[in-house]
């Protein structure tokens, strides 16, 4: 049989062969640490106002007004209250150093004292809005406010990686 066209010594291709996609990646990528950091820098920088406010109710407590009118009472509830303050402001500056080392207890602690916080600043908000000055909430709703930005970044499962990233298995000794 003759072709008017010529023989065709190979029949017509079809689709190439499809390239190979990208390689998947063998691990996963290192967290970058950005809600970890974040969360950190909040706790110290909470830490830091908070021995303002310590400072505050020793001067308060020493107060020549309050040693000349108030009761022995009043005074020691100013020491008692710096006393506790403190303690949560010590508690807030180890959890946020120990959150910036990657140590997943800097993280447990922020938790716990942001959700005692959130209860905190609840309760604040509400004797806030119960007053005669309706305004008086409005401390307690920042201190809410500040809290849940704490929580959420402290819960955040970036900070989670951020933590465990920095566990790693020791070199072996030779």
């Amino acid at each position: 049989m003759h072709q008017p066209y010529g023989h065709q010594e190979y029949p017509a291709h079809g689709y190439p062969q499809p390239g190979y996609g990208y390689p998947q990646p063998m691990y996963q990528p290192p967290a970058s640490g950005g809600t970890a950091i974040t969360a950190g820098i909040l706790a110290i920088v909470l830490a830091l106002t908070g021995i303002l406010g310590v400072l505050t109710s020793i001067g308060v407590g020493h107060d020549q007004y309050y040693r000349e009118h108030a009761g022995e009472e009043v005074r020691n509830l100013f020491y008692v209250s710096a006393a506790v303050e403190g303690g949560i402001v010590a508690l807030l500056l180890l959890g946020g150093i120990l959150l910036m080392n990657h140590k997943n207890a800097g993280r447990i602690i922020l938790i716990i004292l942001a959700s005692l916080g959130l209860l905190g600043g609840f309760a604040g908000t509400i004797a806030g809005i119960l007053s005669p000055l309706p305004a008086a909430a409005i401390p307690g709703v920042i201190g809410v406010l500040v809290t849940v930005l704490l929580l959420a970044l402290t819960l955040a499962g970036s900070t989670k990686r951020w933590c465990a990233q920095g566990r790693h298995a020791p070199y072996p000794y030779y």
